[in-house]
């Protein structure tokens, strides 16, 4: 627990093994799992997803619901996309025929209309799979959980430096995309396996030094580089990019890796029901300016504005104390990331 936390002091990249700081309980654990854990209580924990059209929109469910849904897909076999990925490991998979006789008849018939070839990505059938991808693209904060022992400042040892944590749990299919967070976050597995890179903070301003590709009409230095495909054209046309190191590992449940703040990272997974604990860290306020860290990370000293600083410590003071004192949340960053 102390390494890892003096990685995160420290600003390292770093793998370390994750049976060490949680329960072994945590791992190896799925979403119906999980739900079954809270019983009745699972129907009133809100799971948060992306806004899509699959979803009608909607940006929730309860946990309940989602861990029925999406164990009625896993029987199913519709929850591998390996579309995700450069190198998936069964690139010849095909989404399955539909169950309902009537469902096939309809896909065949807009197949027939339109004159679409089977095989085809505009098929029905990869349509529909494509569609419902994004409705497994959700998180929940752990503290929503009361049954899940996750303590993520304890299992740290209660850094000095350390505020609060605010540990995700992320489900779904997705491909790469590089970007860096203000905090300090660990990445853990503990259900199914997943991609994970990492650069160097110290890289992150020569590299780019924006947060990610947050516009189509803005150009972004990573666009178009995947790990997986090392002789690429785009590697080719970008010889820059072998300047910079970065990490690249496999996670399977029970291990971990250490993000700095700031630092460019990217998460690929073709399974739709892994499950990724998320743990962004939090400092006190100008704790970081002391550390090894403070060239480049956010909370870095003279990186961020005094007053802005104290206004956000003071945010996300009061967003603790309203969920320890009265169990309110709701306090979003982005459509999905809730601060508890």
């Amino acid at each position: 627990a102390s390494e890892v936390a003096r990685c995160i002091w420290e600003g390292r990249v770093a793998t370390f093994d994750a049976t060490e700081l949680l329960p072994r309980e945590v791992f190896n654990i799925t979403i119906g799992d999980i739900a079954r854990m809270h019983g009745q209580r699972a129907k009133d924990i809100p799971i948060y997803r992306q806004h899509s059209i699959a979803a009608l929109r909607s940006g929730w469910e309860s946990l309940g619901a989602f861990a029925h849904r999406l164990e009625a897909m896993k029987r199913a076999g519709k929850l591998y996309y390996p579309n995700v990925a450069p190198k998936a490991r069964d690139p010849e998979w095909r989404p399955p025929v539909p169950s309902s006789w009537w469902l096939r008849w309809v896909h065949s018939l807009v197949r027939t209309i339109l004159s679409i070839p089977e095989e085809s990505i505009y098929a029905p059938e990869r349509v529909a799979h494509e569609l419902r991808r994004e409705l497994y693209m959700t998180t929940v904060n752990s503290r929503r959980l009361p049954e899940l022992p996750i303590d993520m400042e304890k299992a740290l040892g209660s850094p000095e430096w350390l505020a609060r944590a605010q540990p995700l749990l992320w489900s779904g299919a997705v491909s790469a995309w590089w970007h860096n967070d203000e905090p300090d976050n660990l990445l853990i597995a503990l259900n199914g396996e997943m991609n994970v890179a990492v650069f160097e903070a110290s890289d992150t301003d020569l590299i780019s030094g924006s947060r990610g590709p947050i516009s189509k009409d803005r150009y972004f230095d990573l666009d178009g580089f995947h790990p997986d495909e090392p002789d690429s054209e785009w590697v080719r046309n970008n010889p820059w990019i072998e300047k910079f190191p970065y990490i690249h590992v496999k996670l399977k449940p029970g291990m971990g890796i250490v993000v700095p703040s700031r630092a460019y990272h990217a998460i690929w997974s073709e399974d739709a029901d892994r499950l990724l604990l998320n743990s962004f860290m939090f400092p006190k306020y100008k704790a970081m300016e002391q550390s090894p860290a403070s060239n480049f990370s956010f909370f870095g000293r003279g990186m961020q504005p005094d007053i802005y600083m104290a206004l956000f410590h003071l945010k996300m003071a009061s967003i603790a104390r309203l969920w320890e004192t009265r169990r309110l949340g709701g306090f979003f960053e982005m459509v999905k990331l809730e601060s508890l």
